[in-house]
């Protein structure tokens, strides 16, 4: 895991306690965002098993393995450009997320290079974020990142929101 990546996630988590964390993409292959977090108790799911991994699935399976509202934060970091179909995953972590609960992304952008492992299918900004994947959440907050300054060709997407406390939002 990058440094900016890191500190986005410790700056996210500075204060804050999570019950119950579920991170999709959880397998530690270049670092883990799992002790950057105050968590009492943490879940790992990804697709291949190793250091961080609770549950060895596909995240398209995440309503088999848990019930809506469950979690107090899900976090996927760098995973999302590697499925087939993101918003699909999104919506299943937003489904598994209690009400008043966190969702934390970060994903590539245009200038990241490709890393096919195991594929690798899309670049993401920061409009699929904002209209996409936390449409209706508070709290929301967005970064694009040029590791060059060059925010013509960004790297990054980070962002993470609050899932409102109300019935009928998924």
């Amino acid at each position: 895991m990058i440094q900016p990546v890191k500190d986005f996630v410790l700056e996210f988590g500075k204060g804050k306690t999570f019950p119950k964390v579920l991170e999709v993409g959880s397998r530690d292959v270049n670092g883990s965002v799992k002790g950057l977090v105050n968590w009492t108790e943490y879940i790992g799911l990804d697709l291949i098993d190793g250091e961080n991994v609770d549950v060895i699935d596909d995240a398209e399976n995440i309503p088999t393995h848990w019930p809506e509202e469950t979690f107090d934060l899900v976090i996927c970091t760098e995973t999302l450009e590697h499925v087939k179909d993101p918003v699909s995953i999104v919506n299943k972590m937003r489904n598994v997320l209690k009400k008043d609960g966190w969702m934390l992304l970060t994903t590539p952008s245009i200038h990241h290079p490709e890393h096919g492992w195991p594929s690798d299918y899309y670049r993401f900004f920061e409009n699929t974020y904002r209209d996409v994947f936390f449409e209706g959440y508070d709290d929301c907050h967005f970064e694009t990142k040029a590791w060059d300054g060059n925010m013509m060709y960004p790297d990054a997407v980070l962002g993470y929101g609050r899932k409102p406390n109300i019935s009928n939002n998924a």
